[in-house]
Formats: structure tokens, sequence, C-alpha cells
């Protein structure tokens, strides 16, 4: 998948997710498929440069996606995110929540809850920053050590 993204001139790609996340999808052939193809993907994984056929891929890996996150996980996520920044303060932490296009209206209030408490949460001040894939992109190239 990666290779025919790269060789169609993608730069990033944001399709990493840890599918012990779909605990909701009763049919397990999406999560098996998944499971073979990010095997050491987690909420708390970084992007990182994947090397393929097509060239080279940026990838964001998926922390959370609402359909299948609830606010609380949301959250507890991001403060994950923020224990590991603390701790390596000299580059971003990523966190890439996403939805599916066709249920974004269904499962919006959850990443809005999760959005509401974090914004007013005082220890994240000046630490969270919300912005869009692409602007993530540009700063994860900066935040990936050199090989």
């Amino acid at each position: 998948m990666l290779a025919a993204i790269g060789s169609e001139g993608f730069a990033f790609d944001s399709s990493a997710i840890d599918p012990r996340q779909l605990d909701e999808v009763t049919d397990p052939t999406w999560p098996r498929r998944l499971a073979a193809l990010w095997r050491s993907i987690t909420p708390a994984s970084q992007p990182y440069v994947a090397q393929t056929r097509g060239g080279s891929i940026l990838e964001l890996p998926i922390a959370a996606v609402t359909d299948y996150a609830t606010a609380a996980e949301i959250v507890d996520i991001v403060h994950a995110a923020h224990r590991r920044l603390r701790a390596t303060a000299e580059r971003d932490v990523f966190v890439v929540l996403g939805c599916h296009l066709e249920t974004a209206a269904d499962y919006a209030g959850r990443l809005a809850e999760a959005v509401a408490k974090l914004r007013v949460d005082q220890d994240l001040v000046g630490d969270l920053v919300f912005t869009t894939i692409d602007a993530a992109a540009e700063l994860a190239r900066t935040a990936i050590p050199p090989a």
C-alpha cells in the first residue's frame, strides 16, 4: 500500500493504527489485516519514514479513531503523550486523531468532548497544539531523528 501511494507522489500517509483499538468492530477480518500490516503500531507510535519501492513515505500513525475511542480514552492518550513530551522535551510528540468520513457526524461528539477537556487542562497549557495533518507532517519531518 505505501509503495503504491509513494509511486503516485504522496509525501505522507496516516493509516497505521493499532488494531487492538478496533474493539467495536465485530468482523475480525479488518483488524486481522491491520495487525499484519502494522505489527508494531501502538497509540504511542510516532511519525517515521517508511522506505518503499515507490519512494519514501512519512507515516503519521493514528493514535485514536473517534469511531472506536471514547472521549476518556482520547484524553488518556493525550495525557500519556504529554508525559512522554516531558520526559523527552527535546522533540515534539505527536498524537494523530482521526475519524471515518462516513461516520464523522455520528462520533464528532466524542472528539469535541475530549478537546473541550484538554483545552482547559492547566497541565497542558503551552504544550498542546491542534493542527491539520498537513501541518503535522511538516512538523514531523523536522522532529524525526536522523537515521
